[in-house]
């Protein structure tokens, strides 16, 4: 009897280690407490950096679409204020981490998308909305490892010449809702530049790595944001900067050096120009922010 007992435990031992392992999921993208993807997409004439969250529980609750349970996107300061893809629209995610796939839901269309698997081999295809991508189809040409989490890498090269990669834990590096529909003169967010977790940064792509900040950087000269199109001359500039907003602007204007360092910071309400004193800067690289309803556009200057 005393045997019989001990080959049953043994037994019950043994399955319970295999259903564990069995069942072992992927690491999530999300942080214990919050989690801040900042995503470069193209608007209009210029590029534009936004950050986005889930939406809090204390102010969202999930959303159940056909039996999957969804979390809205939101903008990373504005509460309730949805990632649209079109208009009032809002787009939700997914996350299967027994599976290692995301999903995501665009309202506009009413459609679900696959945004990530990470169960993919090399040969394999990926579908893209079509809607979205001139190539509809992605082939996966290597799977890796690093840092202990996966890596699905594709063929698929958008700008500025990097491959889409899916990785355990972050999602893709175009973004974890590059499979939406477009905007009304843009691209949908396509390049995933940083991903914090409950305030500490997570992953930075090849641009930011160097980096303390992380905002996508442009050399046009004129560049258009969410509701405002702003002018930035001259430039290169050696004595003042000046900025012309084409409707009344209300934010902030940050001055970074290569390092990441903050130069200088102005907080403006209700104004259409402003003009900032750069003689005492020294010559060199500078970066400009301008932050605005929650839309960061970040602008390169030369100063002689």
């Amino acid at each position: 009897m005393k045997k019989i007992f001990i080959v049953c435990l043994i037994v019950t031992i043994n399955l319970l280690i295999s259903i564990n392992a069995f069942s072992q999921t992927y690491k999530s993208i999300y942080g214990k407490n919050f989690t801040e993807w900042n995503i470069s997409v193209e608007i209009c004439d210029g590029f534009a950096t936004y950050s986005f969250t889930v939406c809090p529980d204390t102010i969202c609750s999930d959303t159940i679409i056909n039996t999957r349970k969804y979390k809205k996107i939101v903008f990373a300061d504005g509460g309730n204020i949805c990632l649209a893809s079109y208009y009032n629209k809002c787009l939700f995610i997914n996350e299967d981490t027994l599976n290692g796939k995301l999903w995501l839901y665009d309202s506009y269309e009413e459609k679900e998308y696959l945004s990530m698997d990470l169960n993919l081999n090399v040969g394999d295809t990926f579908k893209m909305n079509p809607n979205t991508f001139t190539d509809s189809i992605a082939i996966v040409d290597s799977v890796y490892y690093e840092n202990s989490c996966k890596k699905i890498r594709f063929n698929y090269v958008d700008w500025p010449e990097q491959k889409l990669t899916f990785i355990e834990g972050i999602g893709p590096t175009f973004g974890v809702f590059f499979q939406a529909s477009g905007y009304s003169c843009s691209e949908p967010p396509r390049l995933l530049l940083c991903v914090s977790k409950d305030g500490k940064y997570v992953y930075k792509n090849k641009l930011q790595e160097a980096t303390d900040t992380c905002f996508y950087f442009s050399v046009n000269v004129i560049e258009k944001s969410k509701n405002n199109i702003i002018e930035i001359k001259p430039n290169p500039v050696q004595k003042e900067l000046n900025f012309t907003f084409h409707s009344l602007f209300d934010g902030s204007i940050i001055i970074y050096n290569m390092l990441g360092i903050i130069e200088s910071k102005i907080n403006l309400k209700d104004i259409t120009t402003y003009k900032t004193d750069m003689t005492s800067f020294k010559s060199g690289i500078y970066f400009v922010r301008i932050l605005n309803n929650n839309l960061s556009v970040t602008k390169k200057i030369i100063k002689n």
